[in-house]
């Protein structure tokens, strides 16, 4: 009698399981539609003279262009801060403003350069997006993006990354 209400627990059990992965596999799914679907609007309050103002001594290089170096060296102005560790110690501390943000430009910068170095991507292509995913980094630091980063944390490929930049809207003020 014991072995039977355990086979019958087991076998309940290992029911719920199956349901659960089931489930999970549909949220998966679901999350993936969801991102190439998802729109994003952000005030842009122009940042032209601000990039266009850095020096290339500063910007350093870019396989896609000098207007890409000097806005990679923006974003890194924005969104990166160091800071010392403590008294005495040389050491010093590195803070990522908007992480999940800053990473996936990072992302899409390795992946761009390598499809334009195998000749994957054109060069136009490739900078077009770049181009457009950086002015909505430049644009959004002071904005609430808690729903934005959650998607870009959602997205695992790099193509749903580059669908949830082309559908983010920059309003020029």
């Amino acid at each position: 009698m014991k072995k039977l209400v355990f086979f019958g627990i087991v076998l309940m059990l290992l029911a719920f399981t199956a349901k659960i992965t089931v489930a999970s596999e549909l949220k998966d799914s679901d999350k993936a539609n969801k991102v190439s679907v998802l729109k994003f609007e952000f005030d842009d309050y122009g940042s032209d003279e601000e990039w266009q103002s850095i020096p290339m001594s500063e910007a350093g290089e870019h396989v896609l262009g000098e207007s890409i170096a000097k806005k990679f060296c923006l974003v890194q102005k924005l969104y990166v801060s160091r800071i010392p560790v403590g008294p005495g110690n040389p050491g010093m501390r590195t803070f990522i403003r908007k992480p999940y943000i800053y990473n996936s430009l990072r992302k899409l910068d390795n992946y761009f350069k390598k499809s334009v170095r195998k000749n994957t991507c054109s060069k136009d292509e490739a900078l077009r997006i770049i181009n457009h995913v950086l002015d909505v980094v430049i644009a959004i630091p002071s904005h609430d993006t808690m729903a934005f980063e959650k998607a870009l944390k959602d997205s695992k490929s790099i193509e749903s990354k580059v669908e949830l930049y082309k559908n983010t809207i920059l309003n020029t003020l």
